[in-house]
């Protein structure tokens, strides 16, 4: 055998070994990171080098079970514009908001859902994650995820906006974060985002059923808390029981008025 033949083989077991190496660990990740999604709250996410500042939001959505959904328009990684409503036409959709693909705790829940994310389709549901991040740095965040659901970007936050989950940096944060992001992206905020503030959408995920319905909302302003994905299953399981129950009562509140202009009407 030529001495060309056994580099090239050589070359090929290296490799082989090492993309081995890193599956075995994103595996190993990805179930202590199942286990913390649906045994413990944020107690239960490792350190994370350099510790991200503490930077909770102290405010939660307003939007609520019972509530329509707000509609939108977002680019996905490929740049091709996407709706909630175009999404619903085919089943619920699980619509799951994160900071961006710095943030290790996101890219946990991302690798995470990516293993869950046949038994959501299963149940006939679509999921979509949305960040801040322009197109170019969610298709990143994709990859080395290995993300196979639609990532859209909300660039300027409009979206986060509308769901009432903007909330921004405190000025007297904004060093200290700023020095943590640099030293371990080698970026900046606005580089990830192409805009230049400190504005991120508080994490976030919402249940929404065909009908553009909510019937599930995880919000919380402690950002290393996130959805359980056993709740977001049992919201699924569920999702005709849900249907029966707004229903009842918005017949019941539309019986209501009508009852209250009738009395006027006296």
């Amino acid at each position: 055998m030529s001495s060309i033949k056994r580099s090239a083989i050589l070359l090929i077991i290296v490799g082989s070994v090492a993309l081995a190496a890193a599956y075995a660990k994103k595996s190993v990740d990805s179930k202590k990171m199942e286990k913390a999604l649906n045994e413990a709250p944020a107690e239960a996410y490792p350190e994370v080098k350099g510790e991200i500042p503490p930077i909770d939001s102290g405010h939660v959505s307003s939007i609520g079970i019972g509530d329509t959904a707000p509609d939108f328009e977002l680019p996905n990684a490929d740049g091709e514009m996407r709706t909630l409503y175009e999404f619903l036409e085919n089943g619920p959709v699980i619509l799951s908001f994160y900071r961006g693909g710095w943030c290790p705790i996101c890219n946990d829940q991302l690798y995470a859902y990516q293993q869950i994310l046949p038994e959501f389709e299963e149940l006939g549901a679509r999921l979509v994650a949305i960040s801040p991040e322009k197109p170019e740095s969610a298709q990143d965040t994709m990859s080395k995820n290995y993300v196979s659901f639609e990532v859209l970007s909300d660039e300027g936050n409009v979206v986060a906006r509308q769901y009432d989950l903007l909330w921004t940096v405190p000025e007297e944060k904004r060093e200290e974060f700023s020095t943590w992001l640099k030293g371990e992206t080698g970026k900046t905020l606005a580089e990830f985002n192409g805009v230049e503030n400190y504005e991120l959408p508080i994490p976030a995920t919402f249940v929404i059923a065909q009908g553009g319905k909510v019937v599930y909302v995880f919000k919380e302003e402690d950002y290393k808390k996130r959805a359980k994905n056993e709740d977001i299953i049992n919201a699924l399981e569920n999702l005709a029981e849900h249907n029966e129950t707004l229903d009842e009562e918005a017949e019941e509140s539309s019986s209501t008025s009508l009852e209250d202009e009738e009395d006027i009407a006296e």
